[in-house]
């Protein structure tokens, strides 16, 4: 158990829970015991790894159900997804026409004009839609969150998180230190989650498994460190075209630290403010590195083109507390999952190291567009939404995470459950959004923001409205509880065959 990295390092309660709903052991013996409890519930390895419902079907690799026109897929710097250029250089100029960021021009009020932080227009317009449509007494607390007790949750929910607004009463990384400090170890976002696991097992033969054999390994030890659903995908000379040209540390751009959030935001460690290529290169398994030439590195994220695998997953979120939220926008239930992705993808990587194998760890904003990732290896489908919802758990996952790999890994394929047809005439979702971040119009092949790739036919979310409320998650039909009644999992089966 010590060779495969799992003795020591444990399983949060998320982990023990997502176990006992796939009937899936707490303890193994050994390597069999891991092959065995996956070969328990699937016969196709590959196209079945995560249980799916009889109705749902397999497409080809890289075709899934939002069409891709592979020529027009270009790769970008993404937008604030450790992209290069988060907004353009001229927003803060009086001049500037173009689209608003909701949540940038709330920190500007909050920070340079000294508004309070419940006060501000991306707090109030969460606030404003509790009392029109959950609580006209909804009671917005100090921060904007609910009452103290509100304010308490989502502290301790933020908590080493490292993709929302942790501790908003102390500054963004100011009020987490010990998760800090395990995110900027060796220059890397996490235990070692963008560079490689420290632990080498080159005294002893590194596990030899067929393909499909590793990807049941993987699906149960992942499920254990606290993950939902997998999948694998090949690094083909398309899905490369999906990472990003750019990356820095972090998951910020150089415009938060050069311009407003440059006093509000501190670090107790150095971090560059520019961006650094992405490249692949043919150099071995074990020596891709994130490095700035200010530490001594030659300013570029380079990937073995020997990691040629991407195994991906989700986390399953607390599905109660996320379908009757109190809070708006990002209830403690949706902020949770940022802090246990780093814990389930440092683990992961550190189980990859002990099996002998190398893996470039990249959290939930890197590489590139998470959906797309998500989209390829058949965890869900792309939704009105543009994130991907899932078949089994509906919305109630965050992630579409990512890790770069030399683990010989069977391929999943792209499915179809009918969910993107479904989200073609539902439109709930756009309805409720607080600010219209979602388009009430049907796919398009074209992007109509410049922070967003064209290229396949699905839905762009104007991320510059967006408030990280969740809402459109909850009030999705697709949404999933444990005891769900029978006649929803009918709804579902009609949807995916009519």
């Amino acid at each position: 158990m010590k060779g495969l990295g799992l003795a020591g390092a444990g399983a949060g309660a998320l982990g023990a829970a997502v176990l006992a709903e796939n009937n899936l052991p707490h303890e193994f013996k050994d390597v069999d015991d891991l092959l065995s409890a996956g070969k328990a519930l699937e016969g196709d390895h590959a196209n079945k790894v995560n249980n799916e419902p009889w109705w749902v079907t397999t497409r080809d690799h890289e075709d899934p159900t939002c069409n891709i026109d592979w020529s027009l897929i270009k790769r970008y710097s993404g937008w604030n997804n450790q992209g290069a250029y988060f907004l353009p250089e001229d927003y803060l100029s009086p001049t500037y026409t173009g689209r608003r960021h909701t949540i940038v021009d709330a920190f500007r009020e909050i920070k340079l004009q000294g508004k309070k932080y419940r006060d501000s227009a991306w707090i109030k317009s969460g606030i404003d839609w509790m009392k029109e449509n959950i609580d006209p007494d909804y009671d917005p607390g100090e921060l904007g969150y609910g009452d103290r007790r509100e304010d308490a949750l989502i502290y301790a929910a933020t908590n080493g998180s490292h993709n929302c607004w942790e501790n908003p009463l102390y500054g963004r990384y100011k009020g987490s230190r010990p998760y800090l400090s395990m995110r900027t170890m060796n220059g890397i976002n996490g235990l070692h989650e963008f560079g490689h696991a420290d632990i080498k097992t080159t005294n002893y033969p590194k596990w030899e498994g067929t393909p499909e054999e590793n990807l049941l390994i993987m699906r149960t030890a992942a499920r254990y460190f606290g993950a939902s659903s997998v999948g694998a995908i090949k690094i083909t000379d398309n899905v490369k075209k999906i990472f990003y040209t750019k990356a820095q540390p972090f998951s910020l751009g150089p415009w938060y630290t050069i311009t407003n959030f440059a006093e509000y935001i501190e670090y107790p460690v150095p971090v560059d403010n520019y961006a650094i290529p992405i490249v692949f290169e043919d150099v071995p398994a074990d020596q891709g590195h994130y490095s700035y030439k200010r530490f001594g590195g030659d300013d570029k994220i380079v990937v073995p083109n020997a990691l040629e695998n991407i195994f991906t997953y989700t986390i399953m979120l607390p599905e109660k507390r996320f379908k009757y939220a109190h809070s708006v926008p990002m209830d403690p239930c949706s902020c949770i999952a940022y802090p246990l992705f780093s814990e389930a993808e440092a683990r992961i990587q550190q189980f990859i190291a002990g099996l002998g194998y190398n893996s470039m760890g990249g959290g939930v904003e890197a590489w590139g567009p998470g959906s797309a990732f998500g989209n390829l290896s058949g965890l869900g489908e792309q939704s009105r939404v543009s994130s991907i919802i899932e078949p089994r758990y509906g919305s109630n996952t965050k992630g579409s995470l990512r890790m770069l790999t030399d683990l010989p890994l069977a391929p999943t394929k792209p499915i179809d459950a009918g969910i993107r047809e479904f989200c073609k005439t539902c439109g709930i979702c756009a309805e409720h959004c607080p600010t219209q971040a979602i388009s009430h119009e049907g796919p398009r092949y074209d992007s109509p923001y410049w922070d967003c790739v064209s290229g396949y036919e699905g839905w762009h979310l104007d991320y510059h409205k967006c408030i990280n409320c969740t809402i459109c998650e909850a009030v999705c039909p697709f949404f999933t509880m444990s005891n769900n009644s029978w006649v929803h999992n009918l709804v579902k089966s009609t949807v995916a065959t009519t």
